[in-house]
C-alpha cells in the first residue's frame, strides 16, 4: 500500500466576519409597492353575506311556522349556507386581487390545496 505521507497542516476553516464591519459596495434598497385601496363590496357580494347570515333564520321561521320537514330543511340550509358563503368569499378574493392587496386565507384552506 503506498500513498502520499500526511503533511500534518492545518486545515483551513471558515469563520463568521465580525459584526459591525463595514460592508463595501452599495446595498440594494427594496422597492415597497405602493398600496392601493380596495374597492368597496359591491351588490352581490352584500346581497350574499347577508343571506347567508339569515339563512339559519329563515330555516328556524320555516320549521316553527310552516312546519316543514325538519331533516329537508337542515340539508337545505347548510347547503345554502355553503353555496352563499363561497360565492361571499370569491367576490371579495376577486375585488381584493384587483386592488393588489395580499388576500389572507385561513389556514385550512392552504393545507387543502
Amino acid at each position: 500500500m503506498s500513498g502520499t505521507p500526511p503533511t500534518w497542516e492545518p486545515e483551513q476553516r471558515w469563520q463568521q466576519p465580525a459584526f459591525g464591519e463595514p460592508v463595501s459596495g452599495a446595498q440594494p434598497v427594496p422597492a415597497l409597492p405602493v398600496p392601493v385601496a380596495p374597492e368597496p363590496p359591491g351588490t352581490v357580494e352584500k346581497l350574499a353575506g347577508r343571506l347567508h347570515g339569515l339563512v339559519w333564520v329563515i330555516a328556524i321561521a320555516l320549521v316553527i311556522f310552516i312546519h316543514t320537514s325538519l331533516v329537508a330543511t337542515v340539508v337545505v340550509a347548510t347547503v345554502a349556507g355553503f353555496v352563499l358563503n363561497h360565492i361571499r368569499r370569491d367576490l371579495r378574493r376577486q375585488r381584493l386581487a384587483r386592488a393588489g392587496s395580499p388576500v389572507p386565507r385561513p389556514p385550512d384552506q392552504e393545507e387543502l390545496r
